[in-house]
């Protein structure tokens, strides 16, 4: 394989959890995300992080590809001034409601249109959803090896990707050959801050729904312009995206809460997990 890979990462725009507010969900259940600050998801910044350290040892590009609305250009602005070569926003009114399979659904018609790629690198799960689905499923689509769970890329060589990949108590080495897809998982790097000579020029980079009329030409000669994709541009039906092409359907969300007095500890010895699974037994749960 000649020398220079071309890396995408994929990455979220989601709300920051972290910080309290006065209605965090509302009144269905879900997330009331205009309350919260976005941020770039941070298990996203861990696989662009990867994808920048790549590009330093083995050269090539890093393009950056957001599926959200017109506010997660903000997330790709972000990207750019931390070090990534290109972005392209994918946003379409079409696609609100699309679950994980629909998401990669149209992430894979995304990579279709991109053309040749060597490594594509995900987050292994976001901060709102936490299924960790969007990624396999990608790859599924794509039809593209995965090496899920990553904690330490160590190698790249031959044409084949050597990872480290993270289980609950264990450890594996995994490889596997280019093309393939990654799944990263927060705390296998530090990412780094945004770069103030890169910050300069890209903090007045716009998608095109950001701004409007002669604008965007302005934009595009000065090299300012985020590329943005819509259903029509990528040949997603309704059909497929949005609510329609969502398989998953969620009956309801409830905001949970375990006072002190509900916890019960659980030795981790052998008595203990025989204790635990009579009182799941007790209570029919299992």
């Amino acid at each position: 394989m000649a020398e220079g890979l071309r890396i995408v990462v994929c990455v979220k725009q989601v709300p920051d959890l972290s910080v309290k507010v006065a209605e965090p969900l509302r009144s269905n259940g879900t997330i009331n995300r205009a309350a919260f600050p976005a941020i770039i998801n941070p298990d996203d910044l861990c696989a662009l992080e990867m994808g920048l350290l790549i590009r330093e040892v083995r050269g090539g590009r890093v393009k950056v590809v957001s599926m959200g609305p017109p506010t997660a250009a903000e997330a790709l602005r972000d990207c750019l001034c931390r070090g990534a070569d290109e972005a392209i926003l994918i946003c379409d009114s079409r696609f609100a409601g699309s679950d994980t399979f629909a998401t990669a659904v149209i992430l894979a018609a995304a990579m279709r249109r991109i053309g040749s790629v060597d490594l594509i690198l995900c987050g292994r799960q976001t901060a709102d959803g936490d299924t960790g689905q969007v990624g396999p499923e990608l790859a599924g689509l794509l039809g593209l090896p995965q090496i899920t769970r990553i904690s330490e890329l160590m190698s790249i060589e031959r044409g084949h990707v050597l990872a480290r990949r993270n289980l609950d108590e264990s450890t594996q080495i995994v490889e596997a050959p280019l093309p393939c897809l990654l799944t990263v998982n927060r705390g296998a790097n530090l990412p780094r801050i945004q770069n103030a000579r890169l910050t300069g020029r890209f903090k007045k980079a716009r998608a095109p729904s950001e701004v409007q009329g002669q604008g965007i030409e302005q934009l595009r000669q000065k090299g300012l312009l985020i590329e943005e994709w819509s259903a029509d541009d990528l040949g997603i039906e309704s059909h497929q995206c949005g609510i329609e092409g969502s398989p998953t359907r969620i009956a309801m969300v409830e905001a949970m809460s375990v006072a002190q007095s509900q916890q019960v500890e659980i030795p981790a010895t052998e008595a203990g997990m025989d204790d635990l699974v009579r009182m799941l037994a007790a209570k029919g749960i299992i």
